[in-house]
């Protein structure tokens, strides 16, 4: 071969090594990353198991707070209730 065609496959050669290499470094930067991200979710981990849990207890609070309402409307109007009625025979014998 001419000496021009083995220097330009020395080139090709060396530009292939340099683009191996920097591919390499490239995924190893990835790599590391990516052990970065899985170490963050692993520490996030309890976190995100406890908002199951902690929309459970939402829910029954707000449950347990509409039979409180329920509760105290019912005792209202009882009492209401037995007021009126006690007042409409008290009066219905004035009247």
């Amino acid at each position: 071969m001419s000496t021009v065609t083995d220097n330009d496959l020395r080139e090709i050669k060396e530009l292939i090594s340099q683009l191996s290499d920097r591919m390499n470094d490239r995924f190893n930067e990835l790599r590391l990353n990516q052990e970065k991200i899985q170490t963050r979710l692993e520490d996030w981990k309890p976190a995100i198991d406890k908002i199951a849990d902690l929309s459970e207890k939402v829910g029954e609070s707000k449950a347990e707070g509409k039979l409180g309402l329920i509760a105290i409307t019912a005792l209202i109007s009882s009492v209401l209730s037995g007021t009126i009625t006690s007042l409409i025979w008290f009066f219905k014998d004035k009247i």
